[in-house]
């Protein structure tokens, strides 16, 4: 917030500066920051009366009335088109305050004895206003949105030169050029510029102070060594305020005694030496550099992260090749290895993922931009991607002025500096307070779920044997999944329950599918009974495209629901825990609005008596209308009750997920 307010306040405070910068009864520069302020819509109000006042109170009658006129004619037009258009661009309305000034001032000789010399100035002065105003767009535009400790680029660093130079000339045009003011600010501002933002900036302040000494004084050669002198404070800042003070007064005696004795004159000797002192005297947050305050972002040093993680991941794979020669033996160091050499596969995926963070600056200066105009502070903002090849934004951020915001309402400023419509991840945070906290954001995905379970027990047992998940992975990637383990009650139900959080757990870390059933089949074999076999079926859905991938091991028979139509997907596959090596099937499928994924243990179809178990499912699920999953897993729940007749042979369980797509 107090950010703002002093960007907001600069700006105001050369525009009052840019009206007293008058050549004559002309002021085009004045007239030119009104019109390039103005397109920003938030600094209208209070430059309109601003620069209003400072022209009437500096200039003649007649010639004020003139720019008055000029301002007026250009503010109504300019919202006439805004509102019409919506927006004005920089071009236009550069084009459009220049033929505002033009034409008045025509139309004013046209009222003069001499109007040819009138409609000159005027043609003139209308270009002059058309350049300056794409010059201090620049300028203000950098002023009011540049990210805090950013530095300014070239143009910018031109413009803000000139500003200052232009502050020295409204002081000269105000009899205010005195030892007490102008000396000294001109060398104040080249010493705090210069240490601020190095030699740069500190060429171009000097060389803009040495153009406006250089038309008062008509001496060509002030120019270049104000210039020098801001390069000089520039090179000497990394000594701190001492040594660029050093710098800049020792350069000054030697400029002053071998090539312009202006600098050695008494106003000028008295002035450098009264603004070093100000200079040495300033708080520490007005006179910092830019590095000193600049946010290290967590990646800069990620070619070093990324070489000691591939370490890592060679320490693995070596480790998991001794352990490896053993497992003939021991089905334990079987499962060691696998687990290891996994590991290490993983590690090298996250240095390629890594190597895909660079060349995203643009969109986050975007972001960081966006958010700073909601007066939300940002520290940094990083755009990873992820194993599915969708972007997270990672932003660190607080609000300012004490507020509380929802994140809710920085999604849409987030969204416009990113350029697509994004949601908060699921495991973060809802407000954003004053305190620095880490927020993720991902792109909005094009479907939407619902899903719905039914189960019901083995005859004689209280706890089922079956276990399912439906969860999401990553930002937009859901897992759903049935584990049916061997048998029933509290030793399967142990089993399965250990199965799928196992499953969700190396899913969620970045596995692989078929590396995620790897390992757990290598946890299986080293159990010591042996006997730990457990039917998996998982279905993994991405809610961007709406591919989903389907992965079976020994699982009952998956159905697709498409309207009037059921796809079934059989497997003849073992379950995991039987082979050393896991035995699986996958197939990958397209889904679309309003499908439904029906998935079902084995005690579901085992109570059909009949050979063509899934054809009597797919049948009773064409008989099932309702849209709700959870209404539709119990009424075909109760279905096959009715099918199976009073026993229960077998745990049945129902899991049903609708994907529906988002509306816009």
């Amino acid at each position: 917030m107090r950010e703002t307010i002093i960007r907001k306040v600069s700006v105001q405070s050369i525009g009052i500066v840019a009206a007293l910068c008058m050549v004559g009864n002309y002021n085009p520069i004045g007239f030119a920051y009104f019109a390039a302020l103005y397109l920003e819509k938030g600094q209208r109000l209070i430059a309109f009366p601003l620069i209003f006042a400072v022209i009437v109170a500096s200039m003649p009658a007649i010639p004020a009335m003139k720019y008055l006129l000029a301002i007026m004619t250009y503010a109504v037009v300019a919202g006439f088109i805004e509102a019409r258009n919506g927006k004005l661009k920089k071009y236009p309305a550069g084009f459009l305050a220049a033929l505002c000034i033009t034409m008045i001032q025509c139309a004013g000789a046209m009222m003069t004895k001499n109007p040819r010399y009138e409609l000159i100035s005027g043609i003139l002065e209308g270009v002059l206003v058309f350049t300056l105003f794409q010059i201090f767009h620049i300028g203000i535009h950098g002023i009011l949105t540049k990210r805090k400790n950013d530095p300014f680029s070239n143009e910018e660093t031109i413009v803000i030169g000139l500003f200052f130079g232009m502050f020295l000339y409204s002081l000269k045009g105000q009899q205010l050029f005195t030892i007490a003011v102008g000396p000294v600010s001109m060398y104040l501002g080249i010493l705090l510029l210069a240490y601020r933002y190095g030699i740069g900036m500190g060429a171009m302040v000097g060389a803009a102070c040495g153009l406006v000494m250089t038309l008062w004084h008509g001496e060509g050669s002030i120019l270049g060594m104000l210039c020098a002198l801001g390069i000089a404070a520039g090179i000497f800042r990394t000594l701190g305020r001492l040594g660029s003070i050093s710098g800049f007064l020792i350069s000054v005696w030697i400029l002053g005694s071998l090539y312009s004795p202006f600098l050695l004159e008494k106003d000028n000797i008295m002035g450098a030496t009264l603004a070093s002192l100000l200079f040495l005297l300033l708080p520490q947050s007005m006179a910092v550099r830019f590095e000193d305050g600049k946010r290290i972002m967590p990646d800069s040093n990620i070619e070093e992260k990324k070489g000691r993680i591939i370490e890592l991941a060679e320490s693995f794979k070596a480790l998991a090749r001794s352990i490896g020669r053993f497992h003939t033996q021991n089905d334990l160091s079987f499962a060691a290895a696998v687990q290891l050499t996994e590991t290490a596969a993983l590690l090298e995926d996250m240095t390629q993922e890594m190597g895909e963070y660079q060349n995203r600056s643009k969109q986050e200066t975007l972001i960081t931009r966006a958010l700073e105009r909601a007066r939300i502070e940002v520290r940094y903002v990083r755009i990873l991607k992820q194993q599915n090849g969708r972007e997270r934004i990672q932003i660190e951020m607080r609000s300012t002025g004490g507020r509380i915001i929802t994140v809710r309402e920085a999604i849409s400023y987030i969204s416009k500096g990113y350029g697509n419509k994004v949601r908060a991840c699921s495991d973060g945070k809802t407000i954003i307070n004053n305190e620095y906290a880490i927020y993720g954001f991902v792109e909005e995905p094009n479907f939407m779920v619902l899903h719905g379970t039914s189960g019901i027990t083995k005859t004689g047992e209280t706890i089922s044997g079956d276990n399912f998940s439906c969860t999401e992975l990553m930002e937009g990637q859901l897992l759903m999944g049935i584990v049916d383990g061997m048998g029933s009650g509290n030793e399967a139900s142990e089993d399965s329950e250990e199965i799928i959080e196992l499953l969700e757990d190396l899913l969620k870390a970045g596995y692989e599918e078929e590396t995620a059933l790897r390992l757990v089949n290598s946890v299986l074999l080293g159990k010591e009974n042996g006997e730990a076999s457990t039917a998996v079926d998982l279905a993994i859905t991405d809610l961007y495209s709406g591919k989903c991938s389907f992965y079976k091991s020994g699982a009952a028979a998956t159905f697709i629901k498409r309207n009037q139509w059921v796809e079934v997907m059989k497997s003849t596959s073992l379950p995991i825990g039987v082979l050393k090596e896991v035995d699986y099937e996958s197939a990958y499928k397209k889904l679309y609005d309003g499908d439904y994924i029906i998935m079902v243990s084995d005690g579901v179809l085992e109570a059909f008596s009949g050979e063509n178990k899934e054809e009597e499912l797919g049948r009773l699920l064409m008989d099932i209308h309702t849209k709700n999953p959870k209404d539709m897993a119990d009424e075909l729940l109760e279905a096959v009750q009715k099918s199976s007749g009073e026993e229960i042979t077998d745990d049945m369980t129902i899991l049903i997920t609708g994907i529906w797509k988002r509306v816009a």
